[in-house]
């Protein structure tokens, strides 16, 4: 598996870095924490290569090939897979439900393993099922390579004060 760009531009800077020292250091590794908060570094959807969301009318939708680091010792996809996939497509759709983005956090999640995930392309899907002021609901689903369900979970998340890009440095 190739490196990704994120990764080989985070190799440039690190190479770039030791050729300075004082407030130009804290000022690169100032610049580099953004960077990670945009990009995702510290995420674990980045570090286990989620894909990035797409709103189709009122469904979010994502695609996922399940590789060798993903799996468990009996050889299928570790539950946290779809887990995190889930989580994060649900929280994409409360987030981005109705045009306005705001950012939520999770409050609840039930799982439901239907099957097994084997290595290979499976996709997931979620919608928004109501957003309120401060909370809202959603389900989703990961299908397998045949399009059959393997895993439906629901999520509640609360909807907080801030919108995109206010997290600040950090």
């Amino acid at each position: 598996m190739g490196e990704r760009p994120a990764e080989d531009l985070r190799s440039q800077i690190a190479e770039a870095i030791e050729h300075l020292d004082g407030w130009e250091l804290e000022t690169v590794a100032r610049l580099a924490r953004r960077m990670d908060a945009q990009i995702g570094y510290g995420n674990p959807s980045f570090v286990l290569g989620f894909p990035r969301f797409r709103n189709e009318g009122d469904l979010v939708k994502g695609e996922f090939e399940v590789g060798e680091i993903h799996l468990n010792p009996h050889r299928i996809a570790h539950g946290l897979v779809a887990y995190g996939l889930l989580d994060n497509a649900m929280g994409h759709a409360v987030a981005t439900f109705g045009g306005e983005i705001r950012l939520c956090v999770t409050l609840e999640i039930k799982v439901q393993y239907a099957r097994a995930l084997h290595p290979g392309p499976i996709a997931v899907e979620a919608r928004c099922l109501h957003r309120g002021r401060t909370v809202g609901l959603a389900e989703g689903r990961v299908t397998d390579s045949d399009g059959r369900l393997a895993v439906f979970a629901s999520g509640t998340y609360h909807l907080t004060e801030g919108r995109l890009g206010d997290r600040g440095d950090r």
